[in-house]
């Protein structure tokens, strides 16, 4: 979206255009008094708009400020020489305070360089002497320039010609600014130059050679060039800086050009120089021999400073190499004597963390059972660590291990002289302790969240800061439980188990029948499962999407049910994470995927428009094409039309492989398949990837939906999400919508369409057909009867 700043800028730049136009054709037909006043309009538009940008906080508001007022006073010069010129009709060139006063703005726009070279500098931390060996390059190079330019130049007459000895004055300040400006654009490539320096190095080398060949003809000549056609250079120079203000203010503060590496071309400038120096003043002077000498020196230095920089670079090359292969030695003994450890068992401690082995806690807990009274009971933790696989792999095991060690130096100050803290394995760890039956029924919850809380406090290690986390499932035994070691450890597994694949409010959970009975059921839903296709136990339920505003149908959304002899019908929701876990997924899939085929064949043999039927794809089938290529064939071989099934996926894809992901989407497109984003705005939303795979509708997540009513906040969350589905093309619908006043509401934010209740409730296949016969124009979003 172009700013207003943005339009103010083209709006100049085309104004500028048309009075350089103006300006030109002035100095083409000798309208001198009519070119001057152009000039003037012009170079007070440059002035204006850099000035503007002078007073805008940007990374180098101080240079621009020099420019600006380097421009301003070059600009008060212009008017104030015409005024003088208009008044006595004497020649620019030909006053003797003329060139006085240009040295004002050539000094700001030195100190503008000055100021930059320094910062550029002082940015780069290494290398130093290589630029150094640059700038004296660049030195060089301009001093032998000097030497030819004003060899033969009379400095005498300096002392009896005031404008003589401004214009010498304004010559050196000439040959500063290209020393400063070559610097900048000659140092090494390990120097980044903000994208705006370069409009401003650009300008004053143009700037510097003009005023040089210029004041050699009024120093050498005593001559002048004609004054409209001598400005054109300056009028040039000013609007480079005008478009290089502008470049500071649009370009982001992170965006730099690298300089182009002339580091090399350098040590051969000032050689060049010097064979037209040499070959001006004879190869019999001895000045021509001490250049020579110095230049000879000069590369040769650099030469070595370019070696030296490069042995150092490999050598610490060398040595990085070096330390990474003694890590790896050292991680790989680590794990052959870990794995010595785990083979033999015959050790009762942990070697990494002091903590007792899995043998040692078995033991124990064979100990403890068989001393426990009828007032006392036993409790088993089971301690399992979040995020610790990541800081494992991210700073390296010697990092994992230290972290390790605190958390189980940790855990033991908690179980003090009367618990056991054991180590299962990487991220996993028991600790049993006895305790009265006497004390707090909440004895044992507190004490694991006494263990919760010595995780939050942050682990430091080699001056990084981890915050880490942990689950924690427990078993209690008594005297008469008749439980063994093994079945305690079983059961705190199984709880720690259920939480992590549960969502739940608490990070502590206590094995119990009831917990049991939920993994039981789970067990014997997923039994039931293996079979249900071939038993026909699944069945499908269909759901209209409706546009808000017109009735029209968009789309219908597809529900598996499952019908259980021992729990009764489910929903997706009870069975759909069992079914991933246990590898069944694909059994459902096929059976929806091969139904909603049947259903569209009906339709069609029944003559009724259908609009398409949306598929829910889990989670679990992204990890390939598979689904995708499935799909496909389905509608190959029922020669189901394009555009008649869709493919509804969820935000997690985009966390697969990429090469996975444009595969999926390859093939669903090239089948006709329309794509639908499911759940959007309650995990990875990217934007960019939705515009980019062609997302053909979002449904926006319940969860930012359902309290918009009340929250303004949620309101406009959801308002934004249904505007971005429709700058990238996308259209929006929001599903479980049970009231008109939802509807209502929806339908002020934009939403385009909606699915729920409040519009049509689930129908069966024979419910869906006769549903459709009643409307009227049915398909791809027809018009509702």
């Amino acid at each position: 979206m172009i700013t207003p700043f943005e339009v103010k800028r083209n709006q100049t730049i085309v104004i500028l255009a048309v009075l350089f136009f103006v300006y030109f054709n002035a100095l083409v037909f000798a309208h001198e008094y009519f070119g001057h006043f152009i000039e003037i309009i012009a170079l007070a538009i440059i002035a204006f708009r850099m000035f503007q940008v002078a007073i805008r906080r940007t990374i180098h508001t101080e240079i621009w400020v020099l420019l600006s007022l380097s421009v301003c006073l070059w600009l008060f010069g212009y008017i104030f020489w015409y005024i003088y010129w208009f008044n006595f009709n004497i020649e620019h060139a030909r006053h003797d305070h003329a060139h006085t006063f240009y040295i004002v703005p050539a000094i700001f726009m030195l100190s503008s360089l000055v100021i930059y070279t320094i910062k550029c500098f002082n940015a780069n931390t290494k290398n130093k002497i290589l630029l150094y060996s640059d700038i004296s390059s660049v030195f060089l190079m301009l001093l032998l320039f000097g030497v030819m330019t004003y060899q033969s130049f009379d400095f005498t007459s300096l002392s009896i010609n005031s404008m003589k000895f401004s214009v010498f004055i304004s010559s050196c300040i000439s040959f500063l600014i290209l020393f400063f400006a070559l610097s900048i654009l000659f140092m090494s490539s390990d120097v980044m130059v903000h994208v705006s320096m370069v409009y401003v190095v650009v300008a004053n080398i143009i700037f510097a050679l003009t005023n040089i060949n210029h004041f050699s003809d009024v120093l050498f000549n005593d001559s002048h060039i004609n004054g409209l056609f001598a400005d054109i250079p300056y009028m040039i120079v000013f609007f480079i800086l005008m478009l290089g203000s502008y470049q500071e203010l649009y370009k982001s503060r992170a965006q730099y050009s690298k300089n182009l590496n002339f580091s090399l071309m350098l040590k051969y400038i000032p050689a060049l120089s010097a064979i037209v120096f040499v070959i001006q003043n004879g190869l019999e002077s001895i000045v021509s021999f001490y250049v020579i000498v110095v230049l000879l020196v000069h590369v040769l230095i650099s030469y070595y400073i370019k070696a030296k920089i490069d042995d150092d670079a490999y050598l610490q090359t060398q040595k990085q190499a070096s330390l990474q292969i003694e890590k790896h030695i050292e991680h790989y003994t680590k794990e052959v004597m870990l794995a010595n450890l785990k083979l033999s068992e015959i050790v009762d401690k942990d070697y990494l963390t002091s903590a007792y082995s899995r043998s040692y806690l078995i033991d124990s807990l064979n100990s403890m059972l068989k001393d426990l009274k009828h007032d006392e009971e036993l409790v088993l933790y089971h301690v399992n660590l979040r995020r610790f696989s990541q800081a494992n792999s991210a700073y390296g095991y010697g990092v994992g291990d230290k972290i390790l060690k605190i958390i189980a130096k940790r855990l033991m100050s908690l179980s003090g002289d009367i618990g056991v803290v054991a180590r299962l394995n990487a991220d996993d760890f028991m600790f049993a302790i006895k305790k009265q039956v006497k004390q707090d029924a909440l004895w044992h919850a507190n004490l694991a969240q006494r263990i919760i809380n010595s995780f939050e406090e942050s682990i430091e290690v080699e001056s990084y800061r981890f915050m880490l986390n942990c689950v924690i499932g427990y078993d209690i035994a008594r005297l008469n439980d008749k439980k063994q070691p093994r079945d305690l450890m079983r059961n705190a597994d199984k709880a720690v188990s259920f939480l992590k694949s549960h969502v739940l409010n608490s990070n502590v959970l206590l094995f119990t029948k009831e917990i049991q009975d939920l993994i039981t059921k789970e067990s014997n839903i997923a039994i039931g499962l293996k079979n249900a296709r071939k038993e026909n136990r699944f069945s499908l339920v269909y759901q209209p999407v409706v546009e808000i505003r017109s009735g029209k149908i968009l789309s219908i959304e597809a529900f598996v049910r499952y019908k259980s002899d021992e729990f009764g019908e489910l929903l997706a929701k009870d069975f759909i994470k069992i079914a991933e876990k246990n590898d069944l997924i694909d059994d459902v899939y096929d059976y929806v995927l091969n139904e909603c085929a049947k259903t569209i064949l009906k339709l069609k043999q029944n003559n009724i428009k259908c609009p398409p039927i949306s598929i829910n794809i889990s989670s679990m089938q992204y990890l390939n094409a598979n689904f995708a290529i499935k799909l496909r064939d389905t509608m190959v071989k029922n020669k189901i039309p394009r555009g008649s099934l869709i493919a509804e996926i969820c935000e997690n894809i985009w966390m697969n492989d990429e090469a996975v992901i444009d595969e999926i989407f390859a093939i669903l497109k090239g089948s006709g398949a329309l794509i639908y984003m499911d759940n959007y705005g309650s995990g990875y939303s990217s934007i960019a990837l939705t515009r980019r795979k062609n997302i053909d509708a979002v449904k926006i997540s319940n969860d930012l939906v359902q309290n918009i009513i009340f929250n303004d906040s949620d309101k406009i969350v959801v308002k934004s999400l249904i505007e971005i589905t429709k700058i990238i093309g996308a259209k929006s619908i929001i599903k479980m919508v049970d009231s008109k006043q939802m509807v209502d509401a929806l339908l002020e934010l934009g939403c385009e369409a909606v699915q729920g209740n409040a519009i049509k409730s689930e129908l069966k296949e024979d419910e869906l057909i006769k549903y459709l016969k009643n409307l009227k124009n049915v398909g791809g979003g027809d018009t509702h009867s």
